[in-house]
């Protein structure tokens, strides 16, 4: 079993982070849940899991999970929409998530991932997440690593977005095993 720290995104790039993951482990992928698109008019305030933000007009849209109910609101700067969203390939007028990069943890190895969050037992240390294979790292816009559960979020939520096939490695075993069953 190896274990390993984990602070930042550039640690897949270490010759370390290499020997560990393979080369270019990073995986593009985008959340499944589409979202309506709606232009600010008046000041929205919205409830986020950072807390309450407040939507401006002229520099916000407000993003809505379809078949929410009820709609709530999620603020998206009007500057970053395009790094974060793409129309969907339906053209029915709502937009995938995208950007999401994912990296799966190898079987035998158990990633200490040292978050850009706050540990709430002492804020002045970083929350610390555990991952295990078949779990997930994922990477942010900024380089900071944060746990995805390979069946309650990955399977659920995530798509391939980088022509390379499914993001489960599983995945990628059963398909191999139908192929030479054929």
């Amino acid at each position: 079993m190896t274990t390993v720290t984990i602070f930042d995104g550039g640690f897949f790039k270490t010759r370390e982070g290499i020997e560990i993951f393979g080369a270019n482990p990073i995986r593009e992928a985008a959340k499944k849940e589409p979202v309506e698109r709606e232009d600010c008019l008046v000041p929205t305030e919205c409830e986020t899991s950072g807390g309450t933000t407040l939507a401006l007009p002229g520099t916000h849209y407000l993003a809505f999970v379809v078949g929410q109910n009820p709609r709530k609101p999620r603020p998206v700067l009007k500057s970053v929409w395009n790094d974060q969203y793409a129309l969907s390939p339906e053209n029915d007028g709502t937009w995938i998530p995208t950007g999401r990069r994912v990296v799966q943890v190898p079987e035998g190895v158990t990633c200490r991932l040292v978050t850009a969050e706050p540990d709430p037992a002492d804020p002045t240390q970083s929350k610390v997440q555990i991952a295990e294979y078949p779990d997930f790292v994922a990477v942010g816009a900024n380089g900071e690593v944060y746990h995805n559960g390979a069946d309650d979020f990955v399977k659920k939520k995530l798509v391939p977005v980088d022509g390379r096939g499914p993001l489960d490695i599983r995945d990628v075993k059963k398909e191999a095993e139908v192929t030479e069953a054929c």
